[in-house]
């Protein structure tokens, strides 16, 4: 009974490891933003053992440029399209605000015997030793089309989608029907409250997130906003001065 309890639990980790490829692509991306991701061949990719040292350097340099783009914001997994041993994989940044900020990273992954692996370069399939025969070119060429489409179309929904999902997180800290019946020294009162709390969506409501059409230089209000609460204690002093013009 023993033997069979620990086989249960062996297979059971042996499914959670080959049954995931979002996670797989989240992990890769947290990896790569440490830059404690692992290049050699069999370690935190699919990297083929064939790929040069010069290939290899010009992979890691990617992924160097890569963390910079994902910042610190959190990663959520979006559409996953599986063919077999191979997978692609959407994942998407979407914390804050601003649309600009948003982005959808593609990610190739191929399923090993102990589990699914990312490609070492985004989006692509490129330098994963998966073969060329023509029928695996024809799989990948459609894994990575769909990617590009995905990354592109997900972008443009996530952005129209943007000023909706900020109302709603507004609404719960300043519903507008509230905001309404202020009048000037209430709204000044209010604007003060919510910038020593540091309460942001409460602050962009009072900033005008909460219009039909926001003010002409909402993209400038936003940011300053943004940038205000995320800094330090001790570097806020032009942020803030920039957000109370």
């Amino acid at each position: 009974m023993k033997v069979l309890s620990i086989l249960c639990l062996t297979m059971a980790s042996a499914m959670a490891a080959t049954s995931d490829p979002g996670q797989t692509a989240v992990e890769f991306l947290e990896k790569v933003r440490a830059k404690n991701l692992n290049l050699e061949p069999g370690a935190d990719t699919a990297l083929s053992a064939q790929t040069s040292e010069s290939k290899r350097g010009q992979i890691a340099r990617r992924l160097d440029r890569m963390a910079r783009d994902l910042g610190d914001d959190p990663l959520e997994v979006g559409e996953v399209k599986l063919d077999g041993n191979l997978a692609g994989v959407l994942v998407r940044k979407i914390s804050g605000y601003d649309p600009g900020r948003m982005q959808v990273f593609p990610i190739a992954l191929v399923k090993r015997e102990d589990g699914w692996a990312a490609a070492p370069v985004p989006g692509s399939f490129e330098n994963s030793g998966i073969g060329y025969a023509a029928m695996l070119r024809q799989r990948l060429n459609a894994l990575e089309d769909w990617m590009l489409r995905g990354q592109v179309l997900d972008l443009a929904v996530l952005r129209e989608q943007s000023a909706e999902r900020m109302r709603r997180q507004i609404e719960k800290s300043l519903p507008a029907a509230t905001l309404k019946s202020f009048d000037s020294r209430q709204v000044a009162e209010r604007f003060l409250g919510a910038c020593q709390s540091r309460n942001l969506p409460e602050m962009l409501g009072l900033l005008g997130g909460l219009a039909a059409n926001p003010p002409d230089d909402w993209q400038v209000r936003l940011t300053a906003a943004e940038d205000a609460v995320a800094a330090e204690t001790k570097a806020v002093g032009s942020w803030w001065r920039l957000l109370m013009a």
